[in-house]
């Protein structure tokens, strides 16, 4: 049993957590106050008001209702608010009437029956009651006990918002700003939130907010934005206090603060805010702002992975395949980027590709792997795409199709993706799936190769050392086959094994053939290792010896400098 001052409006069922239409769920009474002389003892005063109220008395039946629906003064009953509300209700009276309609419309204490709670409310509304107003404009909206219609909506939210209802002027800002059966109106939309907003409203100040940070209707303004943000965030609208926790982070109105970024991404995670949660796991996890702390992390990723939050289960999922904070598992690690990876989330489904064509946590399952490239592909994601080209090209996890292979690579090699761009040399250079075109293989490889992609500076290379597409200079090709090879690239040690043995663009020199060859066959190139062993029986003990060591040698340099 709750003591505390009685009101007129004493409980909110339902509190505005997004930009949508809500119910004004106020249980409305009179001030206890106004009818009792100052000082009155509260259980004479309470039994005076159940005795007018057993006479007859509707807003006495209607006050007794309120009481007992929010347990002040007495225990919470809903049986007993639902009595006392039907006959103030019966009675005639307006606020007993929307009570009712209420208790009809969200089934507290009684089975949902919107279109009871569509009588109720409606008469009230008749008798204008600005709450019942408010509410049966919603019904409208949503079509909940009546037939939807946004016209009958606006008529009943305009003579809501004619009282002041707080409700009624946030849910047309909403109706304005979508356009939702008006021309979309952006100015009347922040006319009506700063109504709303100026009673309280957290919900409106945190849309205000929103339209100053989104340019909807006024010029950019971070710094207004922040303004609008705090006043919601304090009250603890979990929303503006991850907005305003961004600002602090980004400095975006504000002077960056990884300190008071920390400490509205924690309010907002304490209150069960999931995205919030996941950002918190997200900076415990990188040591932005504050120091590295992994057991931290694994706790608000939990959290808000437990929610659903795709970020968090992809980045929980990522600590368990790479064993941060706690022993890999790959098991584990597969059944979160699933989830995440079901619900779109392009790293989960990049990650859960990944495991599956490795065999990792499960039986490798190139199909599976596809499947999930193709989805984070169609998304957008330049890696995937990239992956798609080499799957269609290699007939892994798909039928091999070139002129799938091409179409995928061309669209990560147009967002600069290097290997992408190669692989899109190899089908121009190969004719597969696309017309055998020498320059335009030229132009993908040098746009790679610049970038110093190692299979590109090979295949340019080729380019040069056969005149495909590019006027023959064996020099160059020599210079970009040593480029790839410093990169441990094997065919590139391989074909500057074939050069030097044919002294093409280099002095022919057999030994110095053995040691490139002898490379490239540490990194299992067959081709290589055959001719590794062809010219051994041509070269003497102490050649291939001394070939062996400067291998060697080579190696531990890291292939730079080397013969």
């Amino acid at each position: 049993m709750k003591h505390i001052l009685l009101a007129a409006s004493v409980l909110m069922l339902l509190q505005s957590a997004c930009a949508q239409a809500r119910p004004d769920n106020t249980i409305s009474g009179i001030d206890f106050q106004k009818i009792l002389p100052k000082n009155e003892n509260r259980e004479n005063a309470l039994k005076a008001l159940r005795s007018s109220a057993e006479k007859g008395n509707a807003r006495a039946q209607n006050s007794l209702g309120s009481l007992y629906f929010a347990g002040e003064e007495v225990d919470q009953d809903y049986a007993e608010a639902f009595k006392w509300f039907n006959m103030a209700a019966s009675a005639g009276d307006a606020l007993g009437q929307s009570n009712l309609g209420l208790m009809y419309l969200n089934g507290n204490g009684v089975p949902v029956d919107v279109t009871l709670a569509a009588k109720w409310i409606k008469e009230a509304a008749a008798q204008g009651n600005a709450s019942a107003q408010a509410n049966l404009g919603m019904m409208f909206v949503e079509g909940r006990g009546v037939e939807k219609n946004v016209n009958y909506a606006l008529t009943w939210y305009r003579k809501a918002a004619a009282q002041k209802n707080v409700v009624a002027y946030f849910s047309l800002a909403n109706l304005y700003r979508d356009g939702t059966g008006v021309r979309q109106d952006y100015a009347e939309a922040m006319r009506n939130y700063k109504l709303a907003a100026e009673q309280g409203h957290a919900e409106a100040q945190y849309q205000i907010g929103l339209m100053h940070k989104q340019a909807l209707g006024v010029r950019q303004n971070f710094g207004e934005a922040v303004t609008w943000f705090r006043l919601a965030a304090e009250q603890s609208h979990a929303q503006a206090q991850m907005a305003l926790a961004y600002a602090y982070a980004k400095g975006l109105g504000v002077i960056k603060d990884d300190e008071d970024a920390l400490r509205w991404y924690r309010l907002a995670a304490t209150s069960g805010n999931a995205a919030a949660q996941s950002n918190l796991g997200r900076i415990y996890a990188t040591g932005v702002g504050v120091a590295e702390n992994l057991t931290e992390a694994l706790k608000w990723y939990r959290l808000a992975a437990a929610k659903g939050d795709t970020l968090a289960q992809a980045s929980l999922g990522a600590m368990y395949e790479q064993g941060r904070g706690l022993p890999a598992n790959d098991a584990e690690a597969l059944k979160l980027y699933r989830l995440a990876a079901a619900k779109g989330n392009v790293s989960a489904q990049i990650n859960l590709a990944g495991m599956l064509m490795e065999g990792r946590g499960q039986a490798r399952d190139e199909a599976e792997a596809f499947k999930w490239y193709l989805a984070a592909g169609e998304q957008g994601n330049t890696q995937a795409q990239y992956n798609l080209g080499l799957m269609y090209a290699q007939g892994r996890g798909a039928s091999q199709d070139f002129a799938e292979a091409v179409k995928w690579s061309r669209l990560a090699a147009d967002k600069n993706h290097a290997g992408a761009q190669n692989s899109l040399g190899l089908r121009y250079a190969n004719g597969q799936g696309i017309k055998q075109d020498y320059e335009a293989a030229v132009k993908w490889f040098r746009r790679a190769a610049e970038q110093d992609n190692a299979a590109a500076q090979n295949n340019l290379a080729l380019r040069y050392s056969r005149g495909e597409g590019v006027a023959a200079d064996q020099v160059q090709a020599i210079k970009l086959f040593k480029q790839a090879a410093a990169k441990a690239d094997a065919d590139a040690m391989f074909n500057l094994g074939l050069a030097h043995e044919a002294g093409q663009g280099v002095k022919r020199d057999a030994a110095v053939a053995y040691m490139w060859f002898a490379l490239a066959a540490q990194s299992s190139h067959t081709d290589a290792l055959k001719n590794k062993n062809r010219l051994a029986k041509k070269l003497n003990r102490q050649q291939t010896t001394k070939a062996d060591a400067q291998a060697k040698e080579c190696r531990q340099n890291s292939y730079a400098n080397c013969a």
